[in-house]
């Protein structure tokens, strides 16, 4: 009979702690997109294919032939405006330089 009050005492903690999790990462906000993933399924072919042919144009690429001036900036702005064009309902990208340097075009709705 001791081991069923010590399951149970380990299953409420272990409940307890579960709950506290969720909590956590509701408030950090991980559960506020709930469109968007649902969506992506069903795009991510396109995504993919619009993505390669993105990394086709610039990889190892002359950029000074694609834009005025081939900065991290301007590479942001091109790829947001080639993902917009092809009609991706794109919010954010980010180009890395290195592991702590990039740049971030948002669009703030």
């Amino acid at each position: 009979m001791s081991v069923i009050y010590f399951l149970i005492t380990i299953s409420i903690v272990v409940a307890i702690f579960f709950l506290y999790a969720f909590i956590r990462a509701v408030r950090s906000g991980q559960f506020d997109d709930d469109y968007t993933p649902s969506v992506r399924m069903l795009f991510e072919d396109e995504l993919k294919k619009a993505g390669d042919a993105l990394f086709e144009k610039l990889d190892h690429k002359d950029l000074n032939q694609l834009m005025q001036r081939p900065t991290a900036e301007s590479i942001c702005e091109y790829i947001m405006a080639e993902l917009r064009f092809a009609e991706f309902d794109v919010i954010r990208v980010r180009v890395y330089e290195a592991d702590d340097s990039f740049a971030e075009i948002k669009i703030v709705e």
